[in-house]
């Protein structure tokens, strides 16, 4: 089971465009099995107009004294009116105990309900008069909110709120203020699935005017009442929803994650004896059984301990991914033997790609050089022949010396012209080529990829046009370091580095103790990318010493903030960098390993020693593909000098032609 942390909680709102999705159902299971996974969860029926959350768990709870508590409604309306002795939320609490260990499902005081409110003569009337526009707005009513919110998320480890439906003003407060995560339940119609996408994109644009900083809301849609029996309308409706959820997929859901496999995993299947009265399918039926509705319900619940985390390993294996949320256990716990053959044999496979294509790069060069050379000799000889009888006709004609002159001015600009030619033909591609590197590093050398350094403030460039000269093709410089500290090199560097003709960048070093959006937001403020500038890029290597454990998901989180801010505002994917072990850290977050790669791993061992010097870098966990890589950080460089530390030197994945593509247009 798992124990209570002091880590923050995870509030989830339930919302369905139309009602009789079964929203309020699926939130009532889902309850049920995070409370028996060991979370401590708080279920709040926000539905005022359509109130009854109590009654899935009727075998439980005293009903009639349930409807008697005060709830939600009493607690704003207290607010509102600035009662003295106001309701408190906790005294508004309902504790849910279930023993049905025959079902495997055994708790006690894990789970807890505030209802909608105390369901005497006058509720209709006390929830038609309260007027939310005017609690925000007279009564402070944001700030209300908010403590509330924070005060559950202390609190318990899952706040699940049950919304009310449509667009009100209410499922405004439940659907953007409120959650951490959306979960977004519709049926096979175009009013109910076209009402959640249109949610989801007000939800997440009215988050952006939030005085408060929020991270990304995720959201999870689940098709509902899905009849087997009705196969070719079935998946017709699923290709509709596979095509129109690409947005709200893409911030979570790796990209090799097949959709329709995923949402047919998420689905929750129609059963005619569910449809009367509320009911606890994963108690009266569990959940082992997949035609069952309980089957459905138990990776959703998954999903949400999970945080959307790694979900793509919902369709590898199912049971671990749900064990892994029973117990909290960290990916590297998860069996992943299978997704690591996978990767490793795709690598093999784009090596042996790339070795094949290596070989047919040089056969076309080698054919390239040949014809160009052939051009080359052809043009001057036309040239120097033109020139010959020009000078033979020009002489028989005239004697002038005007004639001779003009003469030799058309033979100076073919000259001319013939050189900018060669010049143009000679210059692609080879600033990545002329760089000397000591022997050890030959391989790399030898491999005729873009080479380029990172510097700080520790590195003092005394003349740029010789790093240039030296065979540096592009340059990262670092910005800033967490909230307060900008490097005191970095404006001088930025500048020279675009005088020189490099293609630059710059990064931002993570602190763990600054906020993640103010880092962000640090870095914006001080970096202005151009036309032709690399990505921005995220330094992860203060989490170097960092294990899995309880404050990972929290860490992803605060990244994800970063990154999520940075692409936004520079309209580009980020980069990521960070050593081996950080790497492999990171691979334990599908949404982070979507960033491109830039890994500082530099011998056979990943230590910064050269008994062994690698050729390519060796990759850690999901990583499959690395953009950078950070092959020393022992190097020296002509026109730059040291202050106590040596130069970084880094090699580009692709030719130069490529690394001009990756720059921002």
């Amino acid at each position: 089971m798992k124990k209570r942390t002091e880590e923050i909680g995870r509030i989830v709102t339930f919302y369905s465009y139309k009602g009789g999705v079964g929203r309020s159902m699926a939130l009532a299971n889902i309850a049920v099995l995070l409370a028996n996974w060991g979370y401590k969860t708080l279920i709040i029926d926000w539905d005022l107009e359509a109130p009854g959350l109590e009654n899935f768990y009727k075998q439980y709870i005293n009903i009639p004294a349930a409807k008697r508590k005060k709830g939600l409604i009493d607690l704003l309306k207290d607010e509102m009116d600035g009662a003295e002795n106001k309701v408190q939320w906790k005294d508004c609490l309902i504790k849910i105990d279930i023993n049905a260990n025959k079902k495997g499902v055994n708790f006690k005081d894990k789970l807890h309900l505030i209802t909608s409110g105390n369901y005497n003569n006058d509720y209709n009337e006390r929830v038609r008069s309260f007027d939310f526009g005017k609690f925000y707005s007279e009564h402070d009513g944001g700030n209300v909110i908010e403590k509330f919110r924070y005060e559950w998320k202390a609190a318990y480890d899952f706040v699940l709120i049950d919304s009310r439906t449509g667009v009100t003003d209410i499922g405004g407060v439940c659907t953007i203020q409120l959650p951490d995560m959306l979960v977004l339940l519709f049926t096979p119609t175009d009013q109910g699935f076209d009402g959640i996408r249109s949610i989801a994109d007000k939800a997440s644009a009215g988050r952006k005017v939030l005085p408060d900083t929020r991270i990304q809301l995720d959201c999870l849609p689940v098709p509902t009442r899905i009849d087997a029996t009705e196969k070719v309308v079935s998946e017709n409706w699923f290709t509709k929803f596979e095509d129109g959820l690409k947005e709200l997929y893409a911030p979570w859901l790796s990209k090799d994650v097949d959709r329709a496999d995923f949402l047919l995993s998420t689905k929750v299947p129609y059963s005619s004896f569910y449809s009367f009265g509320e009911g606890l399918p994963v108690v009266e039926e569990g959940t082992k059984d997949p035609q069952k509705m309980g089957y459905a319900y138990e990776p959703l619940a998954a999903l949400v301990a999970k945080q959307l985390q790694h979900a793509g390993l919902l369709l590898t294996n199912r049971d671990d991914f749900i064990q892994s949320a029973v117990t909290e256990l960290d990916v590297d716990t998860l069996d992943t033997k299978q997704a690591y053959r996978e990767a490793q044999e795709t690598l093999r496979n784009r090596e042996q790609k790339l070795s094949d294509t290596l070989v047919e790069v040089e056969l076309i060069k080698k054919t390239q050089q040949q014809k160009f050379w052939k051009y080359l000799s052809a043009v001057v000889i036309t040239l120097i022949i033109a020139i010959i009888c020009g000078s033979y006709f020009y002489l028989r004609k005239s004697t002038a010396v005007l004639a001779v002159d003009h003469s030799k001015e058309q033979i100076t600009d073919s000259l001319i012209n013939v050189q900018k030619k060669i010049d143009s033909l000679g210059s692609v591609d080879s600033t990545a080529l002329t760089i000397a590197l000591p022997a050890r590093f030959d391989s790399i050398a030898k491999a005729g990829k873009p080479i380029g350094i990172d510097l700080s403030r520790k590195n003092l460039v005394n003349d740029w046009g010789r790093v240039r000269s030296a065979g540096i093709s592009f340059v990262f410089l670092k910005a800033t370091d967490g909230v307060d500290y900008v490097d005191a090199t970095f404006n001088a560097n930025w500048l020279a580095a675009k005088d020189n003709r490099m293609i630059r960048g710059a990064y931002l070093y993570y602190s763990t103790h600054s906020s993640a959006g103010a880092q962000a937001e640090a870095f914006i403020a001080n970096v202005r990318l151009d036309s032709g500038d690399l990505p921005p890029v995220l330094d992860l290597n203060e989490l170097s010493g960092m294990t899995a454990g309880s404050t990972l998901n929290n860490t992803f989180l605060r990244i994800d903030t970063i990154l999520r801010k940075l692409s936004l505002h520079y309209k580009t994917s980020p980069i990521i960098f960070c050593t081996y072990d950080v790497a492999k850290l990171l691979s334990y977050s599908r949404n982070v390993t979507m960033y491109d790669l830039w890994l500082g791993t530099y011998g056979q061992n990943n230590k910064n020693t050269y008994t062994s010097v690698l050729t390519k870098p060796h990759l850690p966990g999901a990583w499959t593909k690395w953009t950078f890589w950070q092959f020393t950080t022992e190097g020296t460089i002509d026109g730059i000098t040291n202050n106590g530390a040596n130069v970084d030197l880094n090699q580009f994945n692709g030719s130069y032609r490529d690394l001009k593509t990756l720059t921002l247009p």
